[in-house]
C-alpha cells in the first residue's frame, strides 16, 4: 500500500509558484504562501495577545493597591522606577552571598573537570599532543622510490592518513566491521566523529578554565573585602584577577 502512494506521489504534478515578473523587479520579491503564511500567524499571534491583555485589564480590580503605584512614574510615556536600588548591603551579608556563588562554581568546575577526565581517557592523543608526521629512515634512494607505507604499517591504504585509528590489516580481518572500516566512507566517517570529539573535549577543557578564573576573580573580591592594608601589585589580564599585597600586621 504503501509503495502505491509512493509511486501516486511521485507521477502527481509539482506545481510551482511563479517569480516575481521582470516588469515588477523594482517592487522588490513577490511574496510566496509560506511567507503569506509566517505573516498570517504573526499577525494572529499579537491579535491574541492584544486580546489576551485587554481581557486582563477589564478584569482588573481599579480599587486594589500594590506598591508600583508609588514606586514608579511615567516619564515620556514610559514607566520609571522612582527608589533606584535601596539600601546598600553590608560587607557580611554580601561575602556570605558570594561565599554562595563560590560554592556553586566550585560545583560546576568539578562536575566539569570529571567530564574533562572522562572523554579524555575515551580517546587517543595520537596526532593531537605532536606533529601529525612520521618519518621512516631507509638505506638507499631505490627503497625511499619503492616505498609502501600501507606494506610497511600493516594496513589498509585507506587507513594510512588516519594518525589516530590504524588497526593492522590482521585487527581488520579478525573484526566484522573490517569491510565497513577500510572503505574510505567509512574511514572518513571515524575521522569526522574522532574529530567531533576533541572539539567537544576542547570546548570542555576552556569551560574548565574559564570556571577556575571565576573562582579566583571571586575569591580575591571576597578578600578585598576583609580588613588591612593592601596595595595593588599587577593588573588584571588575560582573564586572571589583579594582584593585591598586604601588609604584614604583627600577632598580640
Amino acid at each position: 500500500m504503501s509503495s502505491l502512494k509512493k509511486a501516486m506521489n511521485s507521477a502527481r504534478k509539482v506545481h510551482k509558484e511563479r517569480s516575481q515578473p521582470a516588469k515588477r523587479a523594482k517592487l522588490g520579491l513577490l511574496e510566496k504562501h509560506k511567507d503569506y503564511v509566517q505573516r498570517a500567524r504573526n499577525y494572529h499571534k499579537k491579535e491574541d495577545r492584544l486580546r489576551a491583555m485587554q481581557e486582563k485589564a477589564s478584569f482588573k480590580n481599579p480599587d486594589e493597591f500594590y506598591h508600583k503605584m508609588i514606586n514608579s512614574s511615567l516619564k515620556s510615556g514610559v514607566h520609571r522606577d522612582t527608589k533606584s536600588g535601596g539600601t546598600a548591603l553590608p560587607n557580611d551579608t554580601v561575602k556570605i552571598m558570594k561565599t554562595q556563588d563560590k560554592g556553586y562554581v566550585m560545583i560546576k568546575k568539578t562536575a566539569e573537570a570529571k567530564k574533562v577526565e572522562r572523554a579524555g581517557s575515551s580517546l587517543h592523543f595520537v596526532g593531537v599532543m605532536r606533529p601529525k608526521q612520521h618519518v621512516i629512515f631507509v638505506d638507499n634512494e631505490e627503497e625511499q622510490r619503492n616505498f609502501d607505507a600501507a606494506k610497511h604499517f600493516d594496513t589498509a591504504p585507506e587507513l594510512v592518513a588516519s594518525f589516530a585509528n590504524r588497526p593492522r590489516t590482521s585487527t581488520l580481518r579478525e573484526h566484522t566491521l573490517a569491510g565497513e572500516a577500510t572503505t574510505k566512507a567509512g574511514a572518513k566517517r571515524h575521522e569526522k566523529e574522532r574529530s567531533r570529539a576533541y572539539t567537544e573535549l576542547t570546548d570542555r577543557v576552556g569551560r574548565e578554565k574559564k570556571l577556575k578564573e571565576w573562582m579566583q576573580t571571586m575569591e580575591m573580591q571576597t578578600q578585598l573585602m576583609g580588613k588591612g592594608k593592601k596595595k595593588k601589585v599587577k593588573d588584571a589580564e588575560g582573564g586572571k584577577p589583579a594582584v593585591y599585597k598586604w601588609d604584614a600586621v604583627r600577632q598580640r
